[in-house]
Parts: C-alpha cells; structure tokens; sequence
C-alpha cells in the first residue's frame, strides 16, 4: 500500500469502522469497493464519476471538487475484532488467517481509554498535503460502507514531516517524546 512506502504527508486522518453486516460477502465487496474509491481519489478523480441524471445526488461527497490530490495515500488495516468477536466467535471465517501479532493490546498502567475512542473491525489512515482531501477521503469511504460498516470514531492529525524537514530522524511528538524509537 503507497501508504507503507511514500515519504509522509503533513496531514492525516484516521478512521475506525465497525461491521454492521453478518455477511462474509458484504464485506468482500466493501473492501472491493473501497479500493475501487481509493484509487479514483489517490489520482485526484472524484469517486464513481459524474453523476448520471442532473436529479440524482453526487457519487462523490464534493469536498476535494477542484483541488489536487495532494499525495493522497489511502492505507487500509483490520482490527482483530475482525477475525473473532469479544466472545471470540469466528466473524465471517477469517480466524485461521488472523495474523498471531495481532491481539487486542493488554492494559497499560494508568490507562484511562474511552472504548468509544478505541478498537474497530477495519481502520482507515488518510494521508494527504492538504487536510480538506484527507477528510474528503474519509467521508467518501464512510459513505461507501452505509449499509455494511459503520464509524466508530476518527481523529485528525498533522506531523513533522518530508515537506517540513530535510531530516529524517524521528520526530518528537506533542509530549516530547519521540515515537517508535525504543
């Protein structure tokens, strides 16, 4: 995934989505469809074309109508929920396929996590130069999955990054802290 790859973006925006559907199928097709939307927007198109009939709503949400894709990265992730659910029921017949690293994180001293603000099926990191079309993104993906996911919760963030610094050396975070670096 570009992503993974790419020299970071200024922006970010980050969704998590819960499954609302029963069907291994239904998901299939999100995930198709959401990259099917992925590669349209990371391009700088809006999703699914324009629209058909002048009485029909937009395809696309409209957000990002006119700007540049500003190096749009769309990376996909699963949560384990995904794989079993809290009962650690089998979901939609993946659980042979969930990775062993991929466990629900223990808690940590001092937590204090709203589970509103926590966790999700599938999770969504929006990179881009420009705000507008990250949050763009999102909100077209969010569309996308009415009917089989719904948004659990997203946070938008900004970095230190490739355009702002010549220096790759991991940067301090809010806290001070440097991320990622033990």
């Amino acid at each position: 995934q570009a992503g993974i790859v790419t020299p970071a973006q200024d922006r970010l925006h980050f969704a998590a989505f819960d499954l609302t559907t029963t069907s291994r199928e239904d998901v299939v097709a999100l995930l198709r469809a959401w990259t099917a939307a992925a590669a349209e927007m990371t391009a700088g198109r809006p999703v699914g074309g324009a629209p058909t009939s002048y009485d029909a709503p937009p395809n696309d949400t409209g957000e990002a109508d006119g700007l540049p894709a500003a190096k749009l990265t769309l990376t996909f992730g699963f949560g384990p929920s995904l794989f079993r659910d809290a009962a650690g029921t089998d979901r939609f017949g993946l659980a042979a396929r969930q990775p062993k690293a991929l466990q629900p994180l223990p808690h940590f001293p001092a937590d204090k996590l709203d589970p509103a603000r926590s966790d999700g099926d599938l999770c969504v990191q929006a990179c881009a130069d420009d705000p507008q079309v990250a949050v763009h993104a999102v909100r077209n993906l969010a569309r996308i999955a009415f009917g089989t996911a719904a948004l659990r919760w997203s946070q938008l963030g900004f970095g230190r990054t490739s355009s702002t610094s010549t220096s790759q050396a991991t940067p301090r975070n809010l806290f001070g802290f440097k991320d990622g670096t033990a």
